[in-house]
């Protein structure tokens, strides 16, 4: 901590620069309106994506340390000041800067990049969603239009007949045709479809006098 006996100017301050280009100055110093008790937009200014930090005392200082706390995701293009003590960074860039009998200057022009690093962020989450459903609709799709696997548990001997007839058709067969393809009683195969009917196993349309049959997948 520096001593306040000093005759001339001293500063010992943490200089907090924000994203928007407020200014918060704390710690201690005799340099008339150094210190803010409110953010200061007044050490700033932008052109284009670019800002500039300037605190340009032209008074000289017997004895000042300061800690500048730039914002978070930013690139330093510019920097200027009288002596570097290092540059400190982790989350974000800390300047530390000391001086001796000379003024106190600082000009640092610097770009933040957290917007672009966002939608980066933002393309690659949406780039994942995408696949995750692209992903799923295809499981769901070739799942439905898998072939459905009789157990032949299920049917009878004369509704595996007619559902092997089926099969081996690849096409909407009647009703009369399974009759006489099967040479059994009428009443037999209509009991039988109407049994494979129920159990999902094939459709059943009214086609005129008959009923037109399809296998479902």
């Amino acid at each position: 901590m520096i001593n306040s006996v000093f005759a001339g100017y001293y500063a010992d301050i943490d200089i907090f620069l924000e994203d928007d280009g407020n200014v918060i100055i704390e710690g201690i110093s005799n340099y008339p309106n150094l210190l803010t008790e409110q953010p200061n937009p007044n050490y700033t200014s932008k052109k284009g994506k670019y800002w500039l930090f300037n605190m340009t005392m032209d008074e000289t200082f017997d004895e000042f340390i300061y800690r500048l706390h730039m914002p978070k995701d930013l690139d330093i293009n510019y920097l200027k000041t009288r002596h570097l003590s290092r540059i400190d960074q982790d989350d974000s860039i800390t300047v530390i800067g000391t001086g001796r009998d000379e003024s106190l200057v600082i000009l640092v022009q610097y770009s933040i990049n957290r917007l672009e690093n966002n939608n980066y962020l933002i393309s690659i989450f949406l780039s994942i969603i995408i696949l995750i459903l692209l992903a799923a609709y295809f499981f769901f799709f070739h799942k439905k239009k898998k072939t459905k696997r009789i157990d032949p548990a299920f049917l009878t001997e004369r509704q595996k007949i007619i559902y092997d007839i089926l099969k081996k058709s690849k096409k909407p067969l009647t009703q009369k045709y399974i009759e006489e393809k099967t040479n059994l009683p009428k009443s037999s195969v209509s009991r039988n479809i109407e049994s494979m009917v129920r159990k999902d196993i094939i459709s059943k349309e009214k086609v005129g006098m008959s009923n037109r049959l399809t296998l479902k997948n």
